[in-house]
Formats: C-alpha cells, structure tokens, sequence
C-alpha cells in the first residue's frame, strides 16, 4: 500500500500489501481473543464497559479486511 523511492537507485520500492494486511489481520484477531465480554466488563481493560474502544476498533479492521 505504501511506495517509496529508493534515493540510491531511483527505482520505486513497493512494500508488500498481502504481508501488510496479514499483519493487521493477526493483530485484529489478538487483540479481539483478549478484549472479551467478562458479565458486561471488558476482560482486558480494568473497570471498562464491554466492548472497550480497542474491541470496537479492531472489529472495524477486521470488516475492512
């Protein structure tokens, strides 16, 4: 998703998007298995209601991908 060019030799260097979107995939899903419903209280964050922002944020990833 992001190119960049390589001042050395001028030619464009492209990162990889599959890895790019691998990665935010796997992070999604770590964070969604540790931010669960525990009786209304997110299990990760102290005294949070359930879903906390970052459950919230990584189920939007999620449906990007």
């Amino acid at each position: 998703m992001r190119a960049a060019v390589d001042a050395r030799d001028g030619q464009g260097v492209v990162d990889d998007l599959a890895t790019d979107i691998e990665h935010l995939a796997h992070l999604a899903s770590v964070v969604l298995n540790e931010h669960v419903n525990d009786n209304g209280l997110c299990a990760a964050c102290p005294g949070a209601a359930f879903p906390c922002e970052l459950a919230v944020m990584a189920e939007h990833n999620t449906a990007l991908l």
